[in-house]
């Protein structure tokens, strides 16, 4: 598996709070202007709205967030509530990179919905990555007149996909797609 490190910092006095965890896949929301979900009978497995990449969605679950007011942080050397910075960052990638898309929504008159929203899946996806100290330091020794960098890009390719084909979660049928793998085919011989 990977490694999603959560940085959350003090805007108050700058003091850092770091937690790093283990992840066998990544689970990404749908971007909240999506489609709010499908359980009126004209819906299809098509969406009316837009479809969004992969990697913007990436981007966005990667993005720095704001803490405050009612989601403000409570900074342990503060000792109180305070407006923070929230950083997520993949730390350490997994070889194999497994990534669920949420589309459940909760409508207040129809309950749990799903978003029909299509999503884009490149083929190839660079997916940024920080670089460890060590990773730093290395480079430092491998470039000593060259800029350091905190990231670095990993490259993953689109190898299969699990799809549920209905306009709920009631109903409807899973499927796959994937391609052949010489690897795989070699392996089996």
């Amino acid at each position: 598996g990977g490694v999603l490190t959560s940085q959350v910092t003090c805007q108050r006095c700058q003091h850092h709070s770091t937690r790093s965890e283990e992840f066998s896949e990544l689970t990404l929301p749908l971007p909240d202007n999506s489609d709010q979900g499908a359980s009126s009978s004209s819906s299809s497995s098509s969406s009316s709205s837009s479809p969004v990449s992969l990697s913007s969605m990436f981007r966005s679950y990667l993005a720095e967030e704001v803490l405050e007011n009612d989601n403000a942080f409570r900074c342990s050397k503060c000792s109180m509530k305070v407006k923070a910075i929230k950083t997520l960052s993949i730390t350490r990638p997994p070889e194999n990179l497994i990534v669920n898309i949420k589309r459940h929504r909760f409508h207040p008159t129809q309950g749990i919905t799903k978003a029909m929203t299509l999503v884009d899946f490149p083929e190839e996806l660079k997916l940024r990555v920080r670089v460890s100290k060590d990773e730093k330091q290395h480079q430092d020794q491998q470039e000593q007149a060259g800029q350091q960098q905190d990231h670095r890009f990993e490259r993953y390719v689109l190898y299969a996909a699990i799809i549920h084909s209905g306009s709920s979660f009631q109903f409807g049928h899973y499927y796959i797609v994937g391609r052949s793998s010489d690897a795989a085919i070699k392996s089996i011989q």
